[in-house]
């Protein structure tokens, strides 16, 4: 059996009228939740999970809570310590009725409705009548549900226009580096029905959510120290698989968790092989013996593939290749100025000594791997076809490419770095000779937390008999991601087009902005979805290429860009077809 549960916390204080997140009595947490939690039996974990889902459901729903006449997050203080001590599940029923009466009055809502016009996800509250709760419980929950707040939210509004969510008044907590065990499950209930209610693409992580509530409320409670608190939120973060996703906080501790000391290189991963792509310093590199093209095999006596497994549980990506792509910039950063590592070159293995640098700004180190950066929003590549790079193009200077791409037999368009202007209607309306529909967006609802609908698709180009009417190939990787993404759908509509790549980062849609858990972190996600016109997702699957092109160690080694040089043959070729 576990040990027992230790806490020490004030009972249940009277509910403020009062409204905002400084609602009532605002020091009386203000130094602690003065709740100390060693070990939980599982009955405890289950009615923690349990807690978590009705305070959260009760936040976005309750008519009177989500106003904000309460602090919510002292209301869970004020519950905890009675309704840990619980010992049956009719008791621990009992006392969430008890709670949730003294919250106030709720009017019978006329406009509140079950079907969702072009409804798309429904909300996620099957747990209200799944979860054997007592009969009184599921009715009052789903009476809320029933008459639940409708119009202005304090802890969430949608942007114009857009959609997607900004999460308010959400309090960081600034005063704790390590919060204690109160304000820990705090950070796991907010974070957990944020995503719950909020995140547009929950029914694409791969599991059900509702169960890594049970699975994360442990470990949140047994972190005995602030890095064990960063790593097991940055885990919860993961478990949403969204490159947009990501623990920030301005601790040294945590930004120098994999060292303050930085390789001489940096790494690109061909399949599962971490690959030397770029030199950063000469020098050390030669001291290092390292070579671009060196495949690392080994660091610190570890191998590749394991430091994969014990990495990838804290790796947010989409998918697989954008979690590589995360783990290359960290791979080799150190703690020590030198690492033993293991290099293959020309089939022989070659231990090395690594001599790392400390960097006094990030540009001193990181360097994009991308050919063609400065000075290259537009040339020529090749004869007859014309290069844009996505990265460096602006939309005042659309209408002068494609002056002087007339006659011209290809055009490629790069689109493996983020598009340095938003010049995406301006290109697509020279591609195709009218409108054509590439993408339409599931949004939340302010007035039913949890459910998507679906907006009509949009358009890109315009009607024209003067679009560009050669060939263009669209090159893609892992490193395209959000609005590069989008802009390779729309152009992807336009006649004679080809994606050539490799699978993108799957992360497309307009971001969240950056909301706080206790502790002064803060992080992100995903805040739209985004759809094909014929329902396809896009999240976490990316934008698939018509013909794969993956990077070779071959080709890293002689300096080669193989994407390029297969869209260049690929122009050259008769009909454009290889």
């Amino acid at each position: 059996m576990l040990p027992a549960l230790f806490f020490l916390v004030l009972c249940c204080a009277d509910l403020s009228a009062q409204k905002g997140s400084n609602a009532g009595d605002t020091t009386e947490f203000a130094n602690g939740s003065r709740v100390v939690l060693q070990s939980l039996f599982p009955n405890q974990i289950d009615n923690l999970s349990l807690l978590g889902k009705v305070w959260g459901f009760l936040k976005y729903y309750h008519p009177v809570v989500a106003e904000g006449y309460f602090n919510w997050d002292y209301e869970l203080f004020r519950i905890l310590p009675t309704y840990l001590h619980t010992v049956n599940s009719t008791d621990r029923d009992a006392m969430l009725l008890s709670w949730i009466n003294r919250l106030g009055n709720i009017r019978s809502c006329k406009k509140c409705v079950e079907e969702i016009k072009n409804e798309y996800v429904k909300p996620d509250l099957d747990w209200i009548n799944a979860d054997q709760l007592s009969d009184s419980l599921t009715t009052l929950l789903n009476f809320i549900r029933l008459n639940r707040h409708q119009g202005k939210n304090y802890y969430v509004e949608l942007m114009p226009r857009v959609g997607n969510p900004n999460i308010l008044n959400e309090n960081p907590y600034r005063q704790f580096i390590y919060p204690d065990a109160g304000y820990r499950l705090l950070a796991l209930f907010r974070y957990w029905n944020i995503i719950q209610y909020w995140f547009p693409d929950k029914h694409l992580i791969g599991e059900d959510w509702k169960n890594v509530l049970p699975e994360f409320v442990p470990k949140f409670v047994a972190a005995k120290n602030e890095m064990e608190y960063w790593n097991t939120v940055q885990q919860l973060i993961a478990r949403i698989h969204d490159s947009h996703a990501n623990l920030l906080a301005s601790f040294p501790e945590w930004n120098n968790r994999f060292g303050k000391y930085y390789p001489p290189c940096m790494v690109t991963f061909v399949g599962d092989d971490p690959v030397v792509s770029i030199i950063v310093n000469d020098t050390l590199a030669r001291l290092s013996n390292i070579q671009r093209g060196d495949v690392i095999k080994k660091v610190n006596g570890e191998t590749i593939a394991n430091i994969i497994i014990e990495r990838l549980p804290n790796l947010p990506g989409s998918n697989y290749s954008t979690q590589l792509r995360d783990l290359a910039i960290t791979l080799l950063r150190s703690k020590d100025s030198i690492t033993d590592i293991t290099i293959e070159r020309a089939g022989q293995e070659i231990p090395c000594r690594l001599h790392h640098f400390m960097i006094g700004k990030w540009s001193d180190w990181y360097h994009f791997d991308f050919p063609y950066q400065k000075d290259s929003s537009f040339f020529f590549i090749s004869p007859g076809i014309g290069y844009i790079n996505l990265g460096g193009i602006k939309k005042k200077q659309v209408d002068s490419v494609f002056k002087a791409l007339e006659g011209s037999k290809g055009l490629i368009i790069d689109n493996r770095q983020y598009p340095g202007d938003f010049a995406l209607y301006e290109i697509a309306a020279k591609l195709n000779s009218e409108p054509r529909p590439f993408a339409k967006f599931p949004i939340g609802n302010i007035d039913y937390p949890g459910s998507l609908y679906i907006t009509k698709p949009i358009s890109a180009g315009k009607k024209s008999k003067d679009y560009y009417n050669g060939i263009v190939v669209i090159l893609v990787n892992e490193n395209t991601q959000s609005s590069a993404e989008f802009h390779s759908m729309a152009f992807r509509t336009a006649p004679n087009v080809k994606v050539i790549g490799s699978t993108t980062a799957g992360a497309d849609g307009n971001v969240t902005n950056f909301f706080f858990l206790p502790g002064n972190l803060f992080t992100r996600f995903t805040g739209i979805g985004v759809l094909y016109p014929d329902g396809k997702e896009t999240q976490r699957v990316g934008v698939v290429p018509d013909i794969e092109v993956k990077r070779t160690v071959r080709g890293i080694k002689e300096g080669r860009d193989e994407l390029v040089e297969k869209a260049i043959a690929l122009i050259n070729s008769e009909g454009g077809s290889l």
